[in-house]
């Protein structure tokens, strides 16, 4: 690119000569001869070989016009220069055998310097002009001073270059091989590379220790592995895919071809199997060792439920004298803290040791078997006459009270459920089921064996179909929210209680509390409450739209307040929707605050900065201390209806209760007591100085249909002297 850049000016300008002399023979040789560099420059984008030919066809054809059409003879050697380049310029395009060659082939210019005393005059052409001499040095100079100077530096540019990429290259080499020699010596198995020989070039540190191998030997896996299978001991065994081998001490390992590398190396991961094959080697034939990784626990080698239930469902068919048998669960208690101090290693090797020691002290009949965790299951012939209970118990006292693991001496607990198999019993299953439903009534301080309970069973059975259906019901959203009014001392309606209700069956209600214990027991209390204050922010958003002001008060059991999912959505009412933070009211009752109180105080104060009304439920039948009182984020206290048991009449309850909503004026608490059924209450409660009520008085509580169908937004008293009611509502409401 430099040469025909810089020839353009040397063709022009000595075309311009040319032509003003008519030589136009002079203009054709040097287009001509430009031409062909432009071309060669051309072709090297694609065809660089073509383009190579090109050039060093220009560079010959120059040298040999200036020798044959210069006149000068003198002047016309130097065109022998151009040649000379040659070989360089060969040497930066061709291979090297092109280039001695040429190299050959410029003695002939040589000679021809040294011994051709006169010009050739092959042709009687002459290329000459005034400025010949000018445009011959210009292009040596051009030639040799700019031109093959600047491509050697390019090829020195590109070697640097590729020198660079050639580091940057080893240093990932490096790096990969690094991570390779990591990777190949920390594998958890064995890891071996040999050639397709099986010399082997490399080992990691597990398989050194396996195989006995000295470090730095060249050693083959002939010499340090034996085929088990005699047939495949000839050459080559290693080829196989996973080959079993013995090794020198005789122990069993298996030979993993995993891959074979570019350079046909292989790549071998060895499998110690000496503990499963000393296992297998217990077991008479084939068929046993199949089943027994299906038939016994891994851990403790006992009888797995499975299998344990087949052995005596058999062993009871094959009593001659179809005795009764004793079923026992045996549950171990306080492995958990065990396993929490010296870790989960700890805790298999005292199930381990427990299993074996176990097996050691019962009598030979009683048959033991592993459930699962920390569960073992017991079974033995009941003896003639014997009581259950005591033949139970002295089970029982049989089993290791203390065991010796890594050190450490555990003092063992157990809890028994205990149930009768009779002897003509099949399905062992229900009688399993009976152990686990004993098992829940068992309590290794106060009752260790806890016998089967059918009456119990059975209620613990509708209550599990019971929970299951209350999920279904809770999933397809078939609960609703039932209304209860709150009324002032006008009689005035001023907010609701929101009461869940599920209708199980129609007309059958299941009882708001007994739904919230099965939740909070199952562990779905926080979607339960999640549904509530839904549906209750449903309410209220209505209840907005048609310009009411009531306010909704919702029940919370404690553990959902705890719930950090349940709290963050509080905490997005508040920041989303702040106006509901002054209609909707949040009840505790006293029990769950004083269960989780420090976290619980922190989450009540963080709502109570938000804005939210707080109430304590159910006050009065907890625990909680006057300090503790005071500490409460609350706004709000709801008596429980057995503050008015009794009243006006026993003077005692009268104090208690008087003394109570002194307590809450003092605290700067609104106080609500629930439970009015009478007249002569409200009016009671009215001289006390309470002014917000709740109870069947005023109304009892009723679907959102039905309060829809009021015109509880009139100001109207919602109380009469007499007490009227119709289906369990207050016929005082307006229609």
């Amino acid at each position: 690119m430099t040469g025909v850049l810089l020839v353009g000016g040397i063709v022009l300008h000595s075309s311009l000569k040319a032509y003003a002399m008519g030589a136009y023979h002079i203009i054709a040789i040097t287009l001509a001869f430009y031409s062909a560099l432009l071309i060669s420059l051309l072709f090297s984008l694609r065809y660089q070989l073509i383009s190579s030919i090109m050039l060093m066809v220009a560079v010959f054809g120059a040298g040999l016009c200036i020798v044959l059409f210069v006149q000068d003879f003198e002047l016309s050697k130097l065109g022998l220069l151009f040649v000379y380049a040659a070989p360089l310029i060969s040497l930066m395009l061709f291979p090297l055998r092109v280039t001695i060659i040429i190299m050959l082939v410029n003695f002939i210019p040589y000679a021809f310097l040294l011994f051709w005393p006169t010009p050739i005059t092959i042709v009687s052409l002459s290329i000459e002009l005034p400025d010949t001499h000018h445009y011959i040095h210009t292009l040596l100079f051009l030639f040799f001073n700019l031109c093959i100077p600047l491509s050697i530096l390019r090829v020195f540019s590109t070697l640097k270059r590729n020198t660079h990429q050639l580091r940057a290259l080893n240093e990932q080499v490096t790096h990969s091989n690094q991570l390779y020699e990591e990777v190949f010596e920390n594998s958890h198995l064995a890891t071996v590379l040999t050639d397709q020989h099986g010399t082997i070039l490399k080992a990691n540190t597990k398989a050194q220790r396996l195989l006995k191998l000295e470090h730095g030997s060249d050693m083959n896996l002939s010499m340090v592995l034996t085929p088990k299978d005699k047939d495949g001991s000839g050459q080559d065994f290693w080829l196989t895919q996973d080959c079993e081998c013995l090794t020198s001490d005789q122990s069993s390992i298996v030979l993993k071809h995993l891959a074979t590398t570019e350079k046909k190396h292989l790549i071998f991961q060895l499998e110690d199997i000496s503990v499963l094959r000393e296992l297998n080697h217990r077991i008479s034939s084939n068929e046993q060792q199949q089943k027994r990784s299906l038939s016994y626990d891994a851990l403790t080698h006992l009888p797995n439920l499975s299998f344990y239930s087949r052995l005596i469902s058999k062993h009871l068919q094959q009593q001659p004298e179809r005795l009764s048998g004793v079923l026992i669960i045996v549950r171990i208690c306080n492995i958990k803290q065990f396993n929490q101090s010296h870790g989960y290693s700890a805790g298999d090797a005292l199930l381990l040791a427990f299993a074996k020691k176990a097996r050691a002290v019962l009598p030979a009949k009683v048959l033991i078997g592993r459930i699962r965790g920390v569960k073992f299951i017991l079974w033995s012939p009941l003896p003639p006459g014997a009581d259950v209970a005591a033949y139970a118990k002295s089970l029982y006292q049989q089993l290791p009270t203390a065991l010796p693991v890594k050190k450490v001496h555990l003092n063992l607990a157990y809890e028994f459920g205990v149930t009768v198999t009779p002897a003509s019993s099949n399905c062992i299953e229900q009688y399993i089921e009976q152990c686990e439903s004993a098992l829940e009534f068992a309590d290794y301080h106060t009752n260790p064996v806890a016998l089967f309970n059918p009456v119990a069973f059975a209620e613990r059975k509708a209550e599990l179909q019971l929970v299951d259906e209350l999920k279904a019901a809770l999933s397809a959203h078939e609960l609703c929210l039932w209304l209860q009014p709150k009324v002032n001392a006008a009689g005035q309606v001023y907010s609701f209680e929101a009461l869940l209700r599920w209708e199980r069956a129609p007309g059958q209600f299941v009882p708001a509390q007994r739904v919230a214990q099965l939740a909070e027991q199952y562990g779905f209390i926080v979607p339960l409450s999640s549904f509530v204050l839904n549906e209750a922010v449903r309410i209220l958003t209505q209840w907005r739209d048609k310009g009411l002001t009531f306010e909704l008060s919702i029940n919370l059991a404690g553990p959902d307040i705890i719930d950090a999912l349940f709290f963050a959505e509080l905490v997005s009412l508040a920041t989303h929707q702040p106006w509901l933070v002054d209609v909707l009211e949040l009840e505790l009752t006293e029990t769950s605050i004083i269960i989780q109180s420090q976290l619980m105080f922190e989450k009540l104060s963080v709502l109570k900065k938000l804005g939210f009304n707080l109430a304590i439920d159910d006050f009065g039948t907890g625990q909680a201390s006057l300090s503790l009182l005071t500490k409460l984020p609350a706004t709000t206290l709801k008596l429980d209806r057995s503050f008015l048991t009794g009243v006006p009449d026993d003077a005692l309850q009268v104090k208690v209760l008087q003394t109570t909503i002194q307590l809450a004026k003092a605290l700067e608490l609104k106080l609500v007591v629930e439970g009015v059924e009478t007249d002569q209450q409200r009016r009671f409660l009215l001289r006390l100085g309470c002014e917000r009520m709740q109870g069947y008085l005023f109304a009892r509580p009723n679907s959102q249909a039905y309060w829809n169908r009021q015109k509880l937004f009139q100001p109207k008293p919602l109380i009469k002297h007499q007490q009227q009611q119709s289906h369990g509502v207050a016929k005082q409401l307006p229609a």
